[in-house]
């Protein structure tokens, strides 16, 4: 495969993102197997994964677990998929993908939440 396509087949995505940034949610990523924990916000989602913002340089296939506390607790495990440094020299931003039907069946949940709130208003 030509390196063009398999980039794109890497970020290709299986549903729509929606936006959960005027929700803040706010949460903390574990790194196995280090159990290194970080702060992080969610930035988007979608049945296939999260984007979020973290103070720290995850490794491209590093595997870690999203907790959040809001609208409900909930941990989901991932794989992260990309990390690309933003404007400003402590953050990145961060793809992380889901797998496995628990994982993916917890994340449609919440993704299904925000699809519909959001379906309804302009951002």
């Amino acid at each position: 495969m030509h390196k063009k396509a398999l980039a794109e087949s890497k970020t290709r995505r299986r549903s729509t993102r929606v936006s959960v940034v005027p929700e803040e949610l706010l949460g903390i990523i574990v790194r196995k197997p280090s159990m290194d924990s970080v702060p992080f916000l969610m930035w988007d989602i979608s049945n296939g994964g999260v984007g979020i913002w973290v103070a720290a340089d995850l490794e491209e296939g590093e595997e870690v677990v999203i907790t959040l506390g809001k609208p409900y607790l909930l941990s989901i495990e991932g794989t992260v998929k990309w990390s690309t440094k933003t404007e400003r020299q402590d953050c990145f931003r961060v793809g992380i993908s889901v797998e496995g039907k628990e994982e993916q069946d917890k994340l449609t949940t919440l993704y299904e939440k925000y699809s519909k709130i959001y379906s309804k208003v302009e951002l």
